[in-house]
C-alpha cells in the first residue's frame, strides 16, 4: 500500500485545488485600468481629485497610510521645484502660485498655504471640514516645494531645462499616484467637489471648472505660463494612468501570488 505522504509531489492534498485556485483569481480587485484611462485632469490638483474618484486601489494600514501621503506630497514638491528650475512655464496650478509669489514676496510654498488654505476656507463654509490628512498634504506638499528648490541648480542648455520638464512630469505623477494610492483626502478640490455633489452639482464639472479659473486667473495676473505648462496639461493624465495601473498591477499580482500560495 502506498503513502501518499512519502510523495508530497505527486499528492492531490499538497496541491491547490485548480478551480479553487481560479475562483479566488477571479475574486480578486480588479486593476484601475478601464478607470485611469479616462482621467481628463490637467493640473496637479485636478489630477488628484480625478484620481481618487476613479482609482480602486488603498493602503489600509494607518501608518502606511500616513507614510505614503507624505511621500507624495514630498514627490509633488520636487517635481513643482524642477518646473520651477527649468524655467520653460509652470504646472497650471503652480502658475497662479507664481503670480502671487511676484506680488507678495511670498515663497512659492507659503503661496500654495495662502491658496488651499482659502479654497478649504470656503468649502468649510459650504459644510465640508477639513480632515487632518488634508491639512497635512498641503504642510508637505509646500516645504517640499521650498526646501528642493534649494537643492536643484537652474540649467542654462536648452536641452537641460527640458529634461527637467520631464523630470518634473514624472515625479509629479509618481506623487500624485501615491497620494491617491494611499486613500488618504489629498486637497481643497476634493472638498469643493464633495460641497457640489452635496448641492446637486456634477464633481467632475466643478473640479474642470476649478482648474480652469485657477489657471485663467494665474496667466491674467502675470504667472510663469510657458510652454511647460502646455506640455504638464497634455501629460499629466496619461503620466499619472501609467503609474496608477502599475501600482494596480503590482497589487494584484502580489495578491494572486498569495493565493496560489495558500
Amino acid at each position: 500500500m502506498t503513502d501518499d505522504r512519502r510523495n508530497p509531489v505527486g499528492s492531490s492534498a499538497q496541491r491547490p485545488d485548480n478551480a479553487l485556485v481560479n475562483q479566488r483569481l477571479l475574486e480578486l480587485p480588479r486593476t484601475a485600468r478601464a478607470h485611469t484611462r479616462t482621467l481628463t485632469a490637467f493640473s496637479r490638483h485636478g489630477a488628484i481629485a480625478a484620481g481618487r474618484l476613479l482609482s480602486e486601489t488603498r493602503v489600509t494600514t494607518p501608518a502606511r497610510q500616513l507614510l505614503m501621503m507624505v511621500l507624495g506630497s514630498s514627490l509633488i514638491g520636487f517635481g513643482v521645484a524642477a518646473f520651477r528650475a527649468g524655467d520653460l512655464g509652470l504646472p497650471p496650478f503652480d502658475v497662479l502660485l507664481s503670480a502671487i509669489d511676484a506680488r507678495t514676496g511670498l515663497s512659492h510654498g507659503q503661496a500654495a498655504w495662502l491658496v488651499s488654505g482659502s479654497l478649504i476656507l470656503v468649502a468649510t463654509v459650504l459644510g465640508q471640514r477639513p480632515r487632518p490628512s488634508t491639512l497635512l498634504f498641503v504642510l508637505a506638499n509646500g516645504l517640499a516645494v521650498d526646501a528642493a528648490a534649494q537643492l536643484i541648480v537652474h540649467p542654462d542648455p536648452l536641452v537641460a531645462q527640458m529634461a527637467m520638464v520631464g523630470v518634473g512630469v514624472a515625479t509629479i505623477a509618481a506623487g500624485i499616484a501615491v497620494v491617491v494610492h494611499s486613500g488618504l483626502t489629498g486637497g481643497s478640490f476634493e472638498m469643493l467637489m464633495r460641497a457640489a455633489e452635496v448641492r446637486g452639482l456634477r464633481p467632475t464639472t466643478v473640479r474642470l471648472g476649478l482648474e480652469i479659473s485657477v489657471l485663467a486667473a494665474g496667466i491674467m495676473l502675470g504667472g510663469d505660463f510657458g510652454i511647460a505648462t502646455v506640455v504638464f496639461a497634455l501629460a499629466i493624465a496619461r503620466a499619472m494612468s501609467l503609474v496608477l495601473q502599475a501600482m494596480a498591477d503590482h497589487r494584484r499580482g502580489r495578491a494572486a501570488r498569495l493565493v496560489t500560495a495558500a
